[in-house]
């Protein structure tokens, strides 16, 4: 009886998201649709975050680019952004999702001297945009 009630709720639902024109994938993007500039905290300081985020990111490739988004995080500057829109951002720099997604938000991702020297760096800089 309880299966089928719930059977029957799972129907009434499919239903209506198909009238709203919501399908499976859209549902499962959820806020990833949105763009990078859409995961920045404040946007007092967005466009000058924007311009110091691309001219550190953009001469560097994969985990010497990611470094800045992880600084931007831990700033509290940045919301954790999904890789497709950090990639889409910043197109080729940031390597693999799977990549990605072990070092972002990852503590001890970061685990060589030079890049944790850069790391604590790149987050003052940050602290220095968003303080004004």
């Amino acid at each position: 009886m309880v299966l089928q009630r719930l059977d029957s709720m799972k129907r009434d639902l499919d239903e209506i998201k198909k009238k709203m024109g919501i399908d499976k994938k859209e549902e499962k993007k959820g806020p990833a649709n949105l763009p990078f500039a859409g995961y920045i905290r404040d946007h007092a300081y967005a466009a000058q975050l924007l311009d110091y985020l691309h001219k550190r990111i953009e001469p560097r490739y994969r985990v010497d680019a990611i470094v800045f988004i992880q600084a931007a995080i831990d700033a509290g500057a940045l919301s954790r952004p999904p890789f497709a829109a950090a990639d889409a951002e910043f197109p080729g720099h940031m390597g693999s999702d799977s990549l990605y997604n072990d070092y972002v938000g990852n503590d001890g991702a970061f685990s060589t001297k030079r890049r944790v020297q850069q790391l604590a760096d790149a987050v003052e800089e940050i602290r220095k945009i968003m303080a004004g």
